[in-house]
């Protein structure tokens, strides 16, 4: 296991212990009187079981999410180039988790390209999880290499999922959580999850989030939810290609600008055939979808009580506009969030 989800899991076990310990202390005490005080109401704490495909952080007040975009450098000395202003972006903003929505490198990446990005990414100090995009793969790298890479590095959150999330084998790889916990519950569960690539034969277009995908998502939030009725956990989802809803919310907004924010300067480029990951994600509390994939699109838009988010393009490789290069913040509260876009200097 690696130190950052040691060191996360033993701050929620300390978290933990102290409240129980609280509030025993103060059952057992006395009253001014010196007669016994009748123990207050002890709320019972939610336990939650822990999970292979699930990494875990301890949340906090204003816990912050840096959404890196479509890095997607093709070559060593080009990785390095943007990570300068990569690095100082962070330094400035200084988030708590970022996570990478896909199309971190371009082809023809390899080993070493990789081996330079995840040093890069490291070299942060920052807990930090990726999912797959559709270029990902295209290179001289299966997904189940860089995979085996992103999980040997020190920072990384990333998990590649349980066999049984789409038999596909390395066409879906990296269906995952990180569960933001405060007091032994989880506040925010962030599903990370692989949009894949092409579709499959003899369909064509952009994949799509695949039904088996769709149906560990939905039964983990629900697992999530149970006994949360009057607290429910806020669920956030990740992944590259947007689904369909985000074409007629941007015609929406679009229409009425008061759905939201951003710019919007190319077609939304989406799977043709929809799944109902939207459906599925609006019975479980999901406040928040963000995606990548289209360079010059960026903001958020209210659509049917979830947001749908583009993250800001973050690297001058492949195609872009210059003044939509940078980051996307999310900074949580226990149940409020904002969305920012900052910029490169």
């Amino acid at each position: 296991m690696k130190k950052s989800k040691i060191k996360a899991m033993l701050c929620g076990a300390l978290a933990f212990t102290f409240c129980m310990c609280g509030g025993i202390a103060g059952a057992c005490g006395k009253a001014k009187d010196g007669g016994e005080e009748t123990p207050p109401e002890i709320e019972k704490p939610v336990t939650e079981k822990d999970d292979v495909n699930t990494a875990y952080l301890k949340f906090k007040r204003e816990f912050k999410i840096m959404v890196l975009a479509d890095i997607q450098v093709e070559n060593v000395n080009t990785c390095n180039r943007e990570f300068v202003k990569i690095t100082s972006l962070v330094e400035r903003e200084m988030p708590d988790l970022i996570v990478l929505t896909g199309d971190n490198v371009f082809r023809p990446a390899d080993e070493r390209l990789m081996a330079q990005f995840i040093f890069n990414m490291d070299n942060l100090n920052t807990p930090w999880a990726p999912v797959f995009g559709n270029h990902d793969a295209e290179g001289n790298l299966t997904k189940a290499k860089m995979g085996e890479m992103f999980s040997a590095a020190e920072n990384c959150l990333f998990l590649p999922g349980e066999e049984f999330i789409h038999e596909g084998g390395d066409d879906c790889l990296g269906n995952y959580c990180v569960n933001l916990r405060s007091r032994g519950k989880t506040v925010y569960s962030l599903f990370l999850m692989d949009s894949n690539m092409d579709a499959p034969a003899p369909e064509k277009g952009y994949c799509y989030l695949y039904p088996d995908q769709i149906d560990w998502f939905s039964q983990r939030a629900a697992q999530l939810q149970e006994g949360r009725e009057k607290d429910p956990v806020n669920i956030m989802a990740f992944f590259h290609i947007p689904v369909p809803e985000y074409r007629d919310a941007v015609e929406a907004f679009k229409a009425d600008p008061s759905l939201g924010w951003g710019t919007y300067r190319e077609d939304v480029c989406c799977s043709v055939k929809n799944t109902g990951f939207f459906a599925a994600a609006q019975e479980v509390n999901t406040r928040a979808i963000i995606c990548g994939h289209d360079h010059r699109n960026t903001g958020a838009i209210d659509y049917f009580d979830t947001k749908l988010v583009y993250g800001l393009k973050s690297s001058a490789a492949s195609y872009f506009d210059e003044d939509m290069l940078g980051a996307t913040v999310i900074t949580l509260n226990e149940d409020t969030f904002d969305i920012e876009n900052v910029y490169f200097d």
